[in-house]
């Protein structure tokens, strides 16, 4: 980063830099995959519960019909977060 720390006395200053707006497009482009692999993690989450429903055969197809119902809201609201997330983050980073 090409960082010249100076010494004055006993305090340290270092000049920093301004980010680029390539480092800032490389960083949204980092936010977005991080984005991704939280979705698809949520997602897999869920799958793994809907299929443990499947495979009990001790409750009842309405309670069964409830649960996933309610594990896909749940999985939802939780991308909805994420989303709102990193959309707020890209737009802190891209200032558009």
């Amino acid at each position: 980063m090409n960082l010249n720390p100076q010494q004055d006395g006993t305090k340290i200053s270092m000049p920093l830099p301004k980010v680029t707006k390539d480092h800032r497009e490389e960083l949204s482009k980092s936010a977005k995959a991080m984005f991704i692999k939280c979705r698809n993690n949520i997602k897999a989450v869920g799958n793994k519960h809907l299929k443990s429903l499947e495979d009990d055969k001790h409750i009842t197809k309405e309670i069964n019909n409830r649960l996933k119902h309610n594990i896909d809201m749940l999985a939802e609201k939780h991308i909805q977060e994420a989303e709102d997330i990193f959309n707020s983050k890209n737009t802190e980073l891209l200032g558009s």
